[in-house]
């Protein structure tokens, strides 16, 4: 846990500095993230402890007196195992019920932070202007934090006068005051530069009025530099913060939706064009009315045809201007139902990532439980055949493997967020790829293999994905040739 805090603090730690965050804010802080970066610490536990367990089980020859006297490795395991199917429903609950809820409270006060303005700190010679409208410039301060030499304000604080305000002093001090929103400053022997632009005024003219005094309170809103908490609502909905429960529940209505815009989109392009549209039957008096129209008109369009352009022009010769007015109805209306089969695409590709991200959640909740129970029979077999206790080659195997853990998941999850392969496929990835191996290791252990053993077995199973390797290359480049 401490090692993985540690990178997520190293991660985050530019946006943490000069927040100006109570001890208790930034323990509350790691707190949520302890809980929600235990998913990790849990299963490199079980591996690493596992494998210490038994290795030290057999280099001090316990495992071999408890072979003699009957047991076999699996009646050995068979308690720990009992722990661990335990553990891993536990694990399940804790991922369905905790992480949510740690990862709503991390995420929301994480967001609060980078919303609240760096501390409200003075620097000598240097312009300070996190104050909205306002810039301060002290020329020295004092060693008490407090008061300043050469106070210079400038402010902007009423930009729909049109007024500005510039105050110098020889000296001023920062005063506590009742409202935590606000901040005073005591200023002593300064001037008060206005300048107000009047709207009567003509040309150049506008007045200006200089103030001095000996003492001035100015008051400044500092309530941007509090830490505002209650934003969780902002990401209540998120797939992050939901149950197994409540994402079946959004799924479905995001399914179901999905449907609706689909079909709405198909109506929509159908009804467009008159040849999807449906057609009334007429009956034949009605049909005999509408050819007679359709005669009458020809014949008048033939007439003013021939009377424009002469009478050897057919009926269909018209000018290439009539045929651009002609046709361009139905120009728009292709390239405005291109544009809305474009906007379906999008919208559809940006529906169902949502809905995959749900998916990969849902699925997350179980992959962590069948992740423990996994690697518990992976690391006690190892640690029988490797018959090493302490910290030393146990914390190597157990990061190796872990590392490969962690890379398949990673590599099943990015799959899956891009599409590649289905959510179910995807998280699963690394459960697919470690039981075979945990059973293999097992096996292994279960017929008192050594390490020698374990390592001509390796060496077996790596000449052989090489000679496989070889093959498919020279295969793949035959069928090119």
């Amino acid at each position: 846990m401490f090692f993985l805090l540690m990178q997520f603090v190293w991660r985050y730690i530019d946006d943490l500095m000069g927040k100006g965050l109570g001890f208790w804010v930034i323990a509350e802080f790691l707190f949520y993230v302890c809980i929600n970066i235990l998913t990790m610490a849990l299963p490199l536990a079980i591996l690493l402890s596992s494998i210490m367990t038994f290795g030290a089980l057999g280099e001090s020859n316990e495992m071999t007196a408890m072979k003699s006297a009957g047991l076999s490795l699996f009646k050995i395991m068979r308690p720990i195992t009992y722990f661990v199917v335990l553990l891993s429903i536990g694990a399940f609950f804790f991922a369905n019920y905790a992480l949510p809820w740690s990862n709503l409270k991390w995420k929301t006060l994480y967001w609060e932070i980078l919303e609240s303005k760096p501390a409200f700190k003075f620097s000598e010679k240097m312009f300070y202007n996190d104050i909205t409208n306002i810039t301060i410039r002290v020329n020295k301060k004092n060693s008490d934090e407090r008061t300043f030499e050469d106070v210079i304000i400038y402010d902007y604080t009423s930009p729909h006068e049109q007024r500005k305000r510039d105050v110098k002093a020889k000296s001023g001090e920062i005063l506590k005051s009742r409202n935590p929103n606000y901040m005073l400053l005591n200023l002593k022997d300064g001037v008060i530069y206005e300048d107000v632009m009047d709207s009567k005024a003509r040309g150049a003219v506008h007045p200006f009025q200089t103030t001095t005094f000996t003492q001035a309170n100015l008051k400044f809103d500092v309530s941007g530099f509090k830490l505002s908490r209650g934003n969780e609502g902002l990401f209540a909905d998120s797939y992050e913060m939901l149950n197994i429960f409540q994402i079946k529940s959004v799924t479905d209505s995001l399914k179901q939706a999905l449907k609706d815009r689909q079909n709405s989109y198909k109506a929509n392009l159908l009804y467009r064009h008159l040849y999807f549209r449906p057609r009334a039957s007429l009956s034949r008096e009605q049909q005999r009315i509408k050819d007679s129209i359709d005669a009458r008109t020809t014949e008048a369009y033939a007439s003013l045809n021939s009377q424009v352009y002469g009478s050897n022009i057919s009926v269909k010769a018209v000018n290439p201007a009539a045929v651009n007015t002609r046709y361009q109805p139905a120009i728009d209306l292709c390239v405005n139902s291109l544009t809305n089969i474009e906007n379906c695409i999008a919208e559809t590709k940006m529906r169902k990532e949502a809905l995959i991200r749900y998916d990969i959640e849902w699925h997350r909740k179980f992959v962590l439980a069948y992740a423990c129970l996994v690697i518990f029979f992976i690391g006690a077999p190892l640690g029988a055949i490797v018959r090493k206790g302490g910290l030393g080659t146990p914390m190597v195997i157990s990061v190796l493997l872990f590392l490969l853990y962690h890379i398949l998941t990673m590599t099943g999850e990015k799959m899956a967020r891009s599409g590649t392969v289905d959510p179910f496929t995807g998280m699963w990835f690394s459960a697919f790829i470690l039981t075979p191996i945990a059973l293999l290791i097992t096996w292994l252990a279960a017929r008192e293999s050594n390490l020698a053993a374990f390592k001509k077995f390796l060496g077996k199973i790596w000449r052989s994905l090489k000679f496989w390797t070889w093959f498919a290359q020279t295969a793949a480049e035959n069928a090119t040739h």
